[in-house]
């Protein structure tokens, strides 16, 4: 069992790990275009966050640095989804927030299923809200889900 310390390391490690698939992937899509790739870079600091809260997430169950991390995150985003008026996203997002927080520890939030499933909104809301089912968020579903794998390797 990790703490907040192993589960960072476990998912910068893994992120960087992740790096040869992921430039595959860029290479299957782009070729060797130097100009395509370096148009698309700016996903990588957007993948290793992913990654990294994918790696605390699992905690957030309990009383731990990770879940003060992802609640202030929660929390920022929350207000901002609020201020843009996008009532009912933030209000789902503060339910869920609230139903995991109620879960027993080890539970549902360490399930190899809900590795898959709790990022699932990284892939679905992309695509609901501009209705381009091509790919637009595969790579953040994917870095959150490595993270979120790390996390349960540490915790094996």
């Amino acid at each position: 069992m990790g703490g907040f310390k192993a589960h960072s390391r476990a998912g910068v490690l893994w992120f960087g790990l992740a790096l040869i698939p992921i430039g595959a992937w860029y290479y299957y899509r782009f070729g060797t275009d130097l100009n395509s790739i370096l148009h698309q870079m700016w996903q990588l600091p957007v993948c290793f966050i992913c990654c990294y809260l994918g790696a605390l997430f699992p905690d957030v169950d309990i009383t731990s640095t990770s879940q003060k991390v992802i609640y202030s995150i929660v929390l920022v985003l929350d207000i901002t989804l609020i201020v843009l008026h996008y009532y009912e996203i933030a209000a789902w997002i503060g339910v869920g927030i609230l139903v995991i927080s109620l879960l027993k520890h080890r539970g549902f939030t360490h399930r190899l299923s809900t590795a898959f499933l709790i990022p699932l909104p990284l892939l679905v809301v992309p695509i609901l809200l501009t209705e381009n089912i091509h790919e637009i968020g595969v790579p953040y579903y994917a870095a959150a889900v490595v993270g979120y794998l790390s996390h349960l390797w540490v915790d094996r």
